[in-house]
């Protein structure tokens, strides 16, 4: 065998090694309501080429496997499917993690005639190979708890263009993409780094929908900075 030949099958062998690698997703968790977030029972999940992978029990559990191709970043996305519900897509890109990859993974769908925000997030616990219901539910706790914060902020917001909030005793900044939890309401936050007032006066000097970014600061005059330009 010469030399070119030879230097041709070692290519063509691990491009074929590389193309057929595969790796094992397991992922369990629940399908809720959006709005209300309970529990969607008969759900299918399927992948991005309309496989079945798995259908939610009565509790809105599922547990589903499937395999993904290829070396570096793992991407996939999932179809969620019911009667009388708007069909969720979810579109993952994690980073390369080698062997078998186990998550618990939690899915909001809205109904057809909702306006509820969807969502797909993570239990914040950690798995530690437990794969169950009982570990699904528990984790769903942390989900919970932001829907009711998200829908405090929402009330909040209605009507009025504030920026500064109080909710159960703690402060945020808030534009309309997104919000920051302060210290206190005394915080100093500087306005497009030329002028620094304190947290509770920026209702009286910026309007919400005119906020084009927000960060923390390390400054000694300013905690935070807020940009309107």
């Amino acid at each position: 065998m010469t030399g070119i030949k030879l230097l041709f099958l070692i290519t063509f062998l691990s491009f074929q090694n590389t193309k057929y690698i595969s790796r094992n997703v397991h992922l369990t968790g629940l399908v809720v309501d959006a709005a209300t977030l309970e529990p969607v029972k008969a759900a299918n999940i399927y992948s991005q080429d309309k496989k079945l992978l798995g259908k939610t029990n009565n509790d809105g559990y599922y547990d589903i496997n499937f395999e993904v191709n290829g070396n570096g970043q793992i991407e996939f996305a999932l179809h969620i499917e019911k009667d009388q519900y708007k069909t969720f897509t979810d579109k993952e890109r994690w980073a390369d993690i080698p062997g078998k990859v186990s998550f618990v993974l939690y899915f909001g769908i809205s109904k057809s005639n909702s306006d509820a925000s969807t969502f797909s997030r993570f239990s914040q616990d950690k798995v530690d190979g437990r794969m169950n219901y009982e570990e699904a539910l528990k984790g769903f706790g942390s989900v919970r708890a932001e829907k009711k914060f998200e829908d405090q902020l929402s009330d909040l917001k209605k009507g009025n263009e504030n920026s500064l909030f109080k909710i159960s005793n703690h402060f945020y900044l808030v534009s309309n993409t997104g919000w920051i939890k302060i210290g206190s309401d005394t915080d100093p936050v500087s306005l497009n780094n030329k002028k620094v007032v304190l947290a509770n006066q920026l209702n009286s000097h910026i309007k919400r929908a005119d906020i084009k970014g927000m960060t923390p600061v390390d400054s000694k005059d300013a905690k935070f900075l807020i940009k309107t330009k």
